[in-house]
């Protein structure tokens, strides 16, 4: 768990208390009584409390929650906003706003700085504790010349919390919005991207599967012909094919089979396809699940790409063959097609 999560954490602990109560939806929760609920009442009564680690973590996290508008909270009371309860289950549209924050790269490396100096944890909770400016010039190897206006710049980006006092003296603070910006930025993109490809739904460059298994002659058949279909096919863009989405429904089906990896994609497509193909797999971190991506890296130099060998049972492919996308159906050129597909390889080894 990482601060982010901590923040969720109490956010979901909040938002099952207002699916209970009336009460607690129109006025909010008592502190004393939330604490409670994510420590136990052992815990959250006893008189040391006050001054733990424990209370400063969900001080904090409420802070953090209410710096992006989730919460409204004081000294005593804890109200879910109506912006909390459309998103407690998906915070996505919350962070994409974070995300859309530019940072330079030195930036960036305060940032970093604070974020992992700052951050301080348990196994079930995380604080966050000052740092001051000669720890960052410590870490970074730099000079106090550039902490206080780079600090300055996170301090009005929301990024960070940072003091200025007399003597060059700094103190700093990670935020919510700075460590989500350093932990979860990749992630959401990458989950925000995705939901684009799915608006869209498949295209001549683009095939969802619900799943990829590679343990018959029929699943490598059709495989090969997928690759051999999204490389031939004459369109811009990046040619992909994500597994774990339903490619009727569009829908999220589940992660993909931990047994397909680059190497074993790679061997099959030295068996079976020729010239051979480049190809990038990658597991993403999807919002809703994990995902299975390939990226099959077209050089024009090598069209056509066919079948190598012949393979499958009731879904055969036979040695030369040769496939395109034509929409969502991977089927053989025309005539037209072909024709076109080996101009642009003779214009690609003539400019190499």
């Amino acid at each position: 768990m990482d601060f982010v999560s901590w923040c969720s954490h109490v956010l979901h602990t909040l938002a099952v208390e207002v699916s209970k109560s009336a009460d607690v939806r129109t006025y909010g929760i008592q502190n004393a009584q939330l604490w409670q609920l994510i420590f136990g009442e052992e815990i959250a009564s006893a008189p040391e409390f006050w001054a733990s680690n424990r209370h400063k973590a969900v001080n904090q996290a409420l802070d953090g929650l209410e710096q992006v508008g989730l919460v409204e909270t004081d000294q005593f009371l804890t109200k879910l906003t109506q912006l909390g309860r459309r998103h407690a289950e998906d915070l996505i549209p919350i962070w994409n706003a974070i995300c859309e924050i530019p940072l330079e790269q030195a930036q960036i490396e305060l940032l970093y700085a604070i974020n992992n100096i700052s951050v301080q944890s348990e196994p079930e909770y995380l604080w966050i504790e000052d740092v001051t400016g000669e720890q960052l010039q410590s870490h970074l190897g730099t000079d106090a010349t550039w902490l206080e206006p780079l600090g300055r710049e996170l301090k009005e980006l929301g990024l960070a919390t940072a003091r200025f006092y007399m003597g060059n003296h700094m103190e700093f603070q990670a935020s919510y919005t700075g460590l989500f910006w350093q932990t979860r930025r990749g992630f959401t993109l990458e989950s925000r991207r995705i939901d684009e490809l799915v608006k869209e739904g498949e295209t001549t460059s683009i095939e969802f599967k619900r799943e990829l298994s590679l343990d018959t002659a029929d699943q490598k058949a059709e495989f090969i012909k997928d690759m051999i279909g999204l490389a031939n096919t004459q369109s811009s863009g990046r040619r992909l094919l994500i597994t774990g989405f339903d490619d009727k429904k569009l829908s999220y089906f589940g992660p993909p089979d931990p047994r397909v990896t680059q190497d074993r994609l790679e061997q099959i497509i030295a068996d079976y396809i020729a010239p051979f193909l480049d190809v990038r797999y990658t597991r993403i971190d999807y919002r809703l699940g994990l995902l299975g991506q390939i990226e099959v890296l077209r050089d024009p130099k090598k069209l056509p790409h066919g079948v190598a060998k012949s393979i499958g049972d009731k879904k055969r492919i036979l040695d030369g063959q040769i496939f395109v996308r034509h929409g969502s159906q991977t089927e053989p050129p025309t005539p037209a097609e072909l024709d076109a597909i080996r101009e642009e390889a003779a214009r690609g080894n003539v400019n190499p």
